[in-house]
């Protein structure tokens, strides 16, 4: 009894099956260096880890400053996919998720792009922009930059004489690689300055802000609400919903003395004038209260004698009846950490305006890589042929060999 080593048809269909998996895999490899990386981008985990958390409590902003390679009075498709970018990754302000601030290029805005930006529930845009629109508040970059030799302390104090409702500084962390430095004299000018330091979407909320009021008094105690914030499409559009912030009211007391004011059973925070930061407070200027309450807010204000039955109001203009606003955009973040790391103690807020980093700026490797693969794979391919045809040989050398059984 003899057996046969007649295996080359199942061996040939072995080889070309391996050879199809190898062909398979050699164009798997080159994949990377024929695929298109757009859209693919290098994740910033400051802005959603550690920093950004951090820089939202202190009472910073973020926004948006379009994708990079695109124009986006061209391409109005940048101003979503910026925006979907930001708000996967954080919400813009302590104050509301929906971010309010766009950093435009050029000085210019044409119609469509305004309506694209309004469409998306923006409601300022800067920083260089000349003409505006109807429903976007523009703010111009009157104050100057804080690099040094750039921006100056001239400037600065030439923007705060104009009487500009809001004095807007910028600040890039790097130009062409290389870090910048701040004017710090300047830097000092700033934060000396009697202003309220606010971001961009704070400015817009509170400009569009009208407060509406309701008064009822009962012995040595007053109620007051603050009605809530109510869409008005005739005025602006219904994507333009601005964060619920607080405003301060202005209200005469007369010869009435407050004791104190709570809300939701805890007294509120007795304010000063030195407070430069945006919150809920109050505070007596003469005999006029000034009240920084947010919108949808019930407070109950207790008197030393009775309290006064009807109620005037002289609203101030801005928060704490600051006269200045100072506001800093930061420009083209793409590394939270780089831009933010020289500002951990400034009384300054920012308007950090974000955009996206590509993976092919820092990545160059990977295409080098796989070209290596590329190059590599034939050869392999190649090898492995050889070693198949060798093999085919013996067995083909071994075919027709008589093998005693066991048996005999």
């Amino acid at each position: 009894m003899t057996r046969s080593f007649d295996d080359r048809p199942a061996s040939g269909q072995f080889m070309r099956a391996r050879r199809v998996v190898a062909v398979a895999l050699f164009l798997l490899l080159l994949t990377p260096l024929t695929a298109p990386v757009a859209g693919e981008w290098e994740e910033d985990l400051f802005l959603s880890e550690v920093i950004g958390p951090e820089r939202l409590a202190a009472g910073d902003e973020f926004g948006c400053h379009g994708i990079p390679g695109k124009d986006t009075q061209q391409d109005h498709s940048a101003i979503q996919e910026c925006k979907d970018y930001l708000t996967s990754r954080t919400v813009a302000s302590q104050w509301g998720a929906q971010p309010l601030s766009f950093g435009l290029q050029g000085d210019s805005l044409d119609q469509a792009t305004g309506n694209a930006l309004v469409e998306q529930g923006f409601i300022i845009v800067g920083d260089q922009v000349l003409s505006g629109h109807e429903h976007l508040i523009v703010l111009g970059r009157n104050g100057g930059s804080l690099e040094k030799s750039i921006g100056s302390t001239a400037q600065f104090e030439e923007a705060l004489d104009s009487q500009a409702f809001v004095v807007n500084l910028y600040w890039i962390p790097r130009v062409n690689l290389n870090s910048v430095r701040p004017d710090w004299d300047l830097v000092e000018a700033i934060e000396s300055s009697d202003a309220w330091f606010a971001t961009w979407g704070e400015v817009a909320s509170y400009e569009r802000h009208q407060p509406s009021l309701q008064w009822e008094t009962e012995g040595n105690t007053a109620l007051l609400t603050q009605a809530p914030i109510v869409a008005d499409s005739l005025t602006h559009p219904l994507s333009q919903v601005r964060w619920s912030i607080p405003y301060t009211l202005g209200l005469a007391m007369g010869d009435s003395v407050v004791l104190n004011i709570e809300k939701g059973g805890v007294n509120m925070t007795e304010l000063t004038a030195d407070d430069r930061h945006l919150k809920e407070g109050w505070r007596m200027n003469g005999t006029l209260l000034l009240l920084t309450l947010k919108p949808d807010s019930t407070v109950t204000l207790h008197f030393e004698g009775a309290a006064p039955q009807v109620l005037l109001s002289s609203h101030p203009q801005w928060f704490n009846d600051h006269d200045e606003i100072i506001t800093v955009a930061g420009h083209h973040v793409d590394d939270l950490f780089d831009a933010s790391r020289r500002w951990d103690d400034t009384p300054m807020r920012f308007t950090w305006l974000v955009e996206p980093r590509e993976i092919a700026q820092n990545t160059w490797w990977l295409p080098m890589i796989a070209l290596f693969v590329a190059l590599a794979t034939p050869a392999a391919i190649i090898w492995t042929v050889r070693r198949d045809r060798n093999l085919q040989q013996v067995l083909s050398s071994l075919d027709g060999l008589d093998i005693p059984s066991e048996e005999e």
